[in-house]
């Protein structure tokens, strides 16, 4: 929660956004010690697009970065 709202994004969508992320994470293969969560690092492009695009296409942005993630086999 605290880097969502690093991220200029309400707390409670950092709170939704680690339940589905962790759920959504435990569905894709991968190793049993992974490890998924926020990165800190990423707190400043979050903020910048949130202030660019506004809070409404952060979803799609995630979105598109997720897909491509997938497609390059992340």
């Amino acid at each position: 929660m605290g880097v969502a709202v690093a991220s200029g994004v309400p707390a409670e969508l950092g709170l939704i956004t680690g339940i589905v992320g962790g759920l959504l994470t435990g569905l894709l293969p991968g190793s049993s010690l992974q490890v998924s969560g926020p990165a800190a690092g990423l707190t400043v492009l979050v903020y910048e697009a949130v202030q660019e695009f506004g809070l409404g296409a952060l979803g799609a942005l995630v979105l598109v970065a997720g897909v491509l993630q997938l497609a390059m086999g992340a």
